[in-house]
């Protein structure tokens, strides 16, 4: 396969994802109320409804076409990793999916934490990040910098894909926790801080056996 049908595929793929909670809106829609949360507050509290028919379509829409956008801006890279460019394009279809999700559990009457968004951006953030942290080179702003690797481009890299994939699973892992409400808001403050330690030390010790194999 091409990269440009590769490209094509990937994208595609995702904007179907993007569009699935539409589905599981017009599949429940006759059990919906009439008004629907449209927009929430960091804290998770609803700032805004709208009628049913656009609350189902139009989150998800958006994140459709902010994955064209960025499958156009990005579509030099499916080149250089199609990992890379499937990763960056499905965060869209991770907000679509959640924040629905969000939305649509709250109707039914299931539990939404005030931390609830917060944990999904969270999660999000570290999935990007994760993506995009074994694409960069050494440099003194992003990415695991530790003394050790930064003379040895073969450590370097190592530890980025290892870093790079700990970031992806903690956001994975924030974005279940959004939904499960383990421990409330000091059990998703206790795992977020958590995490960052645990990445640190980590990446710091498996840096430092690769730079000293």
């Amino acid at each position: 396969m091409t990269n440009r049908k590769m490209g094509i595929l990937i994208t595609v793929i995702c904007v179907v994802i993007s569009l699935l909670p539409v589905a599981a809106g017009l599949i429940l829609y006759s059990r919906l109320p009439e008004q629907l949360p449209l927009f929430y507050t960091f804290e998770g509290e609803v700032n805004m409804y709208a009628g049913k028919m656009v609350c189902i379509t139009l989150l998800p829409a958006i994140c459709a076409v902010i994955t064209i956008i960025l499958a156009i801006a990005l579509r030099s890279f499916i080149k250089k990793s199609a990992g890379f460019y499937l990763t960056v394009l499905m965060t869209a279809p991770i907000f679509s999916c959640s924040l629905q999700a969000m939305t649509l559990a709250g109707t039914f009457g299931l539990t939404v934490t005030d931390m609830t968004i917060t944990m999904i951006l969270v999660g999000v953030l570290f999935y990007l990040l994760g993506a995009i942290v074994p694409a960069v080179g050494p440099n003194s702003l992003m990415g695991a910098r530790f003394p050790w690797i930064m003379d040895d481009d073969e450590a370097w890299y190592k530890t980025q894909v290892f870093t790079g994939r700990f970031m992806i699973v903690s956001g994975i892992i924030f974005i279940i926790d959004a939904f499960a409400d383990i421990g409330g808001m000091t059990g998703d403050i206790v795992l977020i801080l958590g995490a960052v330690i645990l990445l640190v030390i980590a990446s710091g010790i498996y840096s430092y056996a690769v730079a000293n194999r």
